[in-house]
């Protein structure tokens, strides 16, 4: 009789600290997603998940976004989500997605066997080429670099933008890969799509295809080749992502990470990711200036043989001398009238470099390169600097007031 108390008081006991049917610490919260997947495969995938936890997950909210495959063998992107409350609804792939890839799942109801996927070896070829197709070009976004998509953690983006009515030299809503890889995940919300490929120089993401394009995770896509139709008009938002632009428009927001510390190297072209310019062979290319496409690809190091022609990194003068064409190219054109420029590019910048360093050496020569000498350079380019920004700051307020 005891006994029986006893074990009474034991079975209570548990249902008072774990109450049927209440989430455990330990256990998977499946949020609202773009697909549904039966109880059995949730259950494979929660095993899984638990059992060999994702080293960017954060937290045990995971949401499902595309489901690829046939029968007994499904391709499953699932996303982790952080930053939601109850009931999880209101998430984005662009803002709460700290880790996404793709699990593969093989059986038959209800008894399933899920693996990550994993990489094939060998990647695809150095560097990427712009998204679109050669010989069109598209605009660089008004908001320059900005933020990235979580679906590639600690990534940046770029919007390229184009449309309908731009000119017979806009590029047409196509996207062209960028680099070899794999699909590694698929969002699909019913009215945009994403997708992450990996297997190049670094992860990118591509967002805001149009629904109803087939992407299936696992598979493998060639540089160059078509990937699919970007989506017309404003959107969202919603789980895949949201654009605000004319109903004749549309924009790749292209999400990557740095191929160099400080750089990304893409179709000949280097993003200067301090200054947010493009350099392509010795021009500029700010924000909402139109980005040309001659099919090339970047070789991934600012200071190799495609990218070399990136500017404000070779050395400390170069920086300088950057600010000083920008002065030139970007403040007074605002001020003055049209006018040609004094000296090309190039031809300017090398003049300048030349200029600066034979008098260094000169001077070094003459005096030596004591500690003193050496403060007394750096005291120079900063000074130089700062009455630049002066200047510039000057115009900025001519603008205000007159």
């Amino acid at each position: 009789m005891k006994k029986r108390i006893i074990f009474s008081l034991l079975l209570l006991a548990s249902l008072v600290v774990v109450p049927l049917g209440v989430v455990r610490a330990d256990d998977i919260i499946w949020a609202p997603g773009p697909v549904t997947l039966s109880s059995a495969l949730l259950d494979a995938i929660e095993t899984l998940l638990l059992a060999d936890p994702p080293a960017e997950a954060e937290g045990l909210i995971y949401a499902a976004t595309n489901v690829s495959g046939v029968d007994t063998a499904w391709n499953i992107s699932i996303v982790n989500l952080v930053d939601i409350v109850e009931p999880y609804e209101d998430w984005n792939a662009e803002e709460n997605v700290a880790w996404s890839w793709f699990v593969q799942c093989t059986g038959t109801e209800p008894t399933w066997t899920c693996a990550y996927y994993e990489l094939p070896a060998g990647g695809g070829t150095v560097g990427f080429r712009f998204p679109w197709r050669t010989g069109y070009g598209m605009l660089y976004g008004t908001l320059g670099i900005h933020s990235g998509a979580s679906m590639v953690p600690g990534s940046s983006g770029v919007d390229f933008v184009s449309g309908d009515s731009m000119g017979a030299t806009a590029a047409p809503s196509t996207v062209i890969s960028a680099a070899d890889g794999v699909i590694t995940s698929v969002c699909s919300d019913g009215i945009s799509m994403a997708i992450r490929v990996d297997g190049g120089p670094v992860p990118i993401a591509y967002f805001h295809f149009e629904t109803g394009q087939i992407f299936a995770e696992g598979q493998a896509v060639t540089k160059g080749q078509v990937l699919g139709i970007l989506k017309h008009g404003s959107f969202g938002p919603a789980a895949c992502g949201w654009a605000v632009q004319q109903s004749d428009q549309y924009h790749l927001h292209f999400v990557f990470l740095e191929t160099t510390s400080g750089y990304f190297t893409i179709g000949g072209c280097v993003l200067n990711m301090s200054t947010e310019q493009f350099v392509c062979d010795g021009s500029t290319y700010p924000v909402l200036t139109w980005l040309p496409n001659g099919g090339n690809s970047g070789s991934g190091e600012p200071g190799g043989e495609e990218g070399s022609h990136a500017g404000g990194g070779a050395h400390i003068w170069d920086g300088i001398v950057a600010m000083i064409v920008s002065l030139n190219t970007d403040i007074t054109e605002e001020v003055l009238p049209t006018q040609d420029p004094l000296v090309p590019y190039l031809l300017g910048k090398v003049e300048l470099i030349l200029q600066v360093l034979l008098s260094f050496y000169a001077a070094i020569y003459v005096v030596g390169l004591s500690g003193g000498f050496l403060f007394l350079i750096i005291s120079v380019v900063i000074g130089t600097e700062l009455v630049i920004v002066s200047v510039e700051l000057f115009f900025i307020l001519g603008r205000f007031f007159l």
